[in-house]
C-alpha cells in the first residue's frame, strides 16, 4: 500500500473479489487491511495522517509603470525565518525548485500573471498568483511658460483627466516644495 500526496487508497482482498482499489480516503484516522489468502486472513494497518496543507501568499505592486520594474514576493517566506515549506516553483515550472530566500521573489518588467507553488514536506501544495498591469506611457503637456504679474494668482490644473491623483510641487523648494492637489 503506498501513501501519495495526502490521499490514500486502500487495497481490499477477499475471496470474492480478486483485488478492488477504492476511489481514495481523505479522511484522517486509522484503517485496516484484511487479506484473505485460503482460509487464511491477514491483517494490517496504518494511519492516515492530515498534515494539512502550506500557505504561500503573494505581494507587490500590481501596476507596472513603464520604464519601471516590479517586484513580487511570496510573502510568507521569510530571509531569517525561512518558510512553511520546503520548496517552491514560479509559473508551473516544476523542473526548477527554489528553496531560498532570493528565489521567493521577483524582479519583472513585463505585464503578466505570475504564479508560484509552495511545496511542503509531504508533497501538499499551495498556489497564489498575482496581475501584473502596465501602465499606458501618458503625455504630460502643461504648454508655454504662465507669465504672472507681481502679487496676482494663476491656477494650475490637472492636465491629466484620468489621473487618480496629482500634486504640484514648487521645483528646487527644498523641504516643503508641496503647494497643494
Amino acid at each position: 500500500m503506498t501513501l501519495t500526496g495526502g490521499i490514500t487508497a486502500v487495497v481490499h482482498l477477499s475471496a470474492f473479489d480478486d483485488q478492488t482499489l477504492l476511489d481514495g480516503i481523505n479522511t484522517p484516522g486509522l484503517y485496516k487491511l484484511e487479506a484473505t489468502i485460503g482460509s487464511c486472513v491477514f491483517t494490517q494497518e496504518i494511519e492516515v495522517v492530515d498534515h494539512g496543507l502550506p500557505t504561500v501568499s503573494l505581494s507587490g505592486k500590481e501596476q507596472l509603470c513603464p520604464g519601471e520594474t516590479v517586484n513580487i514576493v511570496v510573502d510568507n517566506y521569510h530571509s531569517d525565518e525561512g518558510a512553511s515549506f520546503a520548496y517552491l516553483y514560479w509559473d508551473n515550472n516544476e523542473t526548477e525548485q527554489y528553496s531560498d530566500w532570493l528565489t521567493a521573489q521577483l524582479s519583472l518588467n513585463d505585464p503578466a500573471t505570475y504564479s508560484v507553488t509552495v511545496v511542503d514536506e509531504y508533497g501538499c501544495k499551495a498556489s497564489d498568483n498575482i496581475i501584473i498591469e502596465s501602465v499606458e506611457s501618458q503625455s504630460l503637456n502643461l504648454g508655454d511658460p504662465v507669465k504672472i504679474c507681481t502679487n496676482d494668482k494663476v491656477l494650475l490644473e490637472n492636465p491629466v483627466a484620468s489621473a487618480l491623483a496629482y500634486q504640484w510641487y514648487r521645483v528646487n523648494a527644498g523641504f516643503g516644495g508641496f503647494i497643494g492637489k
